[in-house]
């Protein structure tokens, strides 16, 4: 009857995931990156994102310290684009988004790297040195990237899943070697690799057997979580988040049946705890270390 009880909580645990993945879509949200080279404007300019937003109330001076970079808690940005809203509906990103997102720039090419998922649709903002705003048509970003050239009269776009060229970042990266790439890579694993054999140690488990066997399981599964994880940047299919649920589902799966049928060194009820922690630990490190693959 043990091993009917087992199974049992398995199926108990494999209908939990089901469950609970039911709405992942707001679990995961994909990179966009947009790449805006700004052509024919003479003179120091703000450039901003004008996204859809519901409202746009005026923020006030403690709150746009926290919004702004040092160069952008100007007078001139402030005026033009704090409390707008245009007859479309659209308001800055900078100071309405609802979600995190990076701006990184080098002479007249800036790159938004935003968190969103599914198509985006966005206005160029441009704010000059006399206080003129310039805002352009609205464009819709439906892949992972977008290449952007503005004159402040018209806008040519070029989407793709991945950049044709170089963009700015928020540091100048060196030249990774492909050795160096895969040392990292295999550094990171090596470290949560080592932190669910230390989880293994403290639930009871003690054999050599068990580390060796649940040691290589737990490799080829984070290998597998980080190569996902690292796909949600160029990746923009709403059922991409669906495909990472029901891998690190199977994972879970696996390796209770693993407990269950190859390895009888503790009650049944911890090693399903073990699973579970190291489940929550691999997923949290791939998203943390995010390491270059």
């Amino acid at each position: 009857m043990k091993p009917l009880q087992k199974l049992l909580a398995v199926g108990l645990c494999a209908l939990v995931i089901l469950l609970s993945a039911g709405n992942v879509s707001g679990w995961f949200s994909v990179n966009k990156h947009i790449l805006i080279t700004v052509a024919d404007v003479s003179g120091p300019y703000w450039i901003d994102l004008l996204h859809e937003s519901e409202a746009a109330p005026l923020r006030t001076a403690e709150e746009l310290a926290l919004l702004l970079p040092a160069d952008y808690d100007t007078a001139l940005y402030e005026d033009a684009l704090n409390g707008y809203r245009d007859a479309d509906g659209f308001a800055s990103y900078r100071l309405y988004a609802e979600s995190q997102y990076g701006v990184y720039a080098a002479d007249d090419v800036v790159l938004f790297d935003l968190l969103h998922e599914g198509p985006f649709t966005f206005k160029i903002a441009l704010v000059l040195a006399d206080g003129t705003r310039i805002v352009s048509p609205a464009v819709t970003i439906t892949k992972a990237c977008m290449e952007i050239t503005y004159d402040t009269t018209s806008v040519v776009a070029l989407e793709a899943d991945t950049f044709s060229t170089i963009a700015p970042g928020p540091v100048a990266d060196p030249v990774l070697t492909t050795i160096w790439k895969v040392l990292a890579s295999a550094a990171g694993t090596m470290v949560v690799i080592a932190a669910e054999l230390v989880i293994l140690f403290l639930f009871g488990f003690r054999k050599p057997r068990t580390f060796l066997t649940i040691g290589l399981l737990n490799l080829a599964a984070t290998v597998v979580v980080f190569v996902l994880v690292r796909l949600l940047e160029i990746v923009t299919s709403d059922l991409f988040p669906y495909l990472l649920i029901l891998v690190v589902s199977a994972i879970i799966v696996l390796e209770v049946l693993v407990f269950t049928f190859g390895i009888r060194e503790q009650r049944p009820t911890r090693a399903i705890l073990f699973v579970f922690a190291s489940a929550v630990l691999m997923i949290v490190s791939a998203f943390l270390l995010n390491l270059p693959f």
